[in-house]
């Protein structure tokens, strides 16, 4: 659930709706608010403890696993914007930087954070590459490979792995990668400084 009465998701469709071309149907699953309406709802609820990314992999494989959605599909959260007009296909799989390159205090200071340490080391010791794919934004997912690239792990276990991370080092081409600094706003900001 939300704790701003799902306002997030409101804003993220509304967002969607104006901004994304390319998009047939949106999926949304979890708890449904009340007001939502047109878009195909996948109950689904967050069984483990802690492991808050373990969740998120669990509702995308019951997306994976439906046969009336695409192959492709893009994965977004509910507090994902899409704030200027573009195309669907032209959403490039956007990356921070390898792991490897992170400063050793970096992992110190939050839960998120050791989660992410754990799925650099789980790539790293099945000889994976070991790039940083944990941006807040959308990502276009293949249906086949996410299912093949999560399960290779045991994302379910004490505080999980991060799935952005896990897909793209197994399933992302370097053709479609794209670097950025992270968009994420982690403090309280005016509309103007925004």
């Amino acid at each position: 659930g939300s704790q701003w009465n799902d306002k997030e998701l409101r804003y993220s469709l509304r967002a969607l709706e104006r901004n994304l071309k390319g998009v047939r149907n949106v999926i949304v699953v979890g708890k449904k608010p009340d007001w939502l309406q047109n878009v195909i709802h996948i109950p689904a609820g967050d069984p483990l403890q802690s492991n808050a990314d373990g969740n998120i992999t669990l509702k995308t494989l019951k997306v994976c696993h439906r046969t009336d959605v695409t192959d492709d599909f893009l994965f977004i959260n509910d507090d994902h914007m899409i704030t200027s007009p573009m195309h669907v296909d032209d959403i490039p799989d956007y990356y921070k930087q390898d792991f490897e390159d992170y400063h050793k205090g970096y992992w110190n200071n939050s839960l998120h954070r050791l989660r992410v340490y754990y799925t650099w080391q789980a790539l790293k010791k099945a000889g994976y590459s070991t790039i940083n794919f944990e941006l807040h934004v959308p990502n276009l997912i293949n249906k086949e490979k996410y299912i093949d690239a999560v399960n290779r792990f045991s994302f379910e276990k004490g505080i999980g792995l991060c799935p952005k991370s896990l897909y793209g080092n197994l399933a992302v081409s370097g053709d479609t990668m794209k670097q950025m600094n992270d968009p994420t706003i982690f403090n309280r900001k005016s509309l103007e400084s925004i």
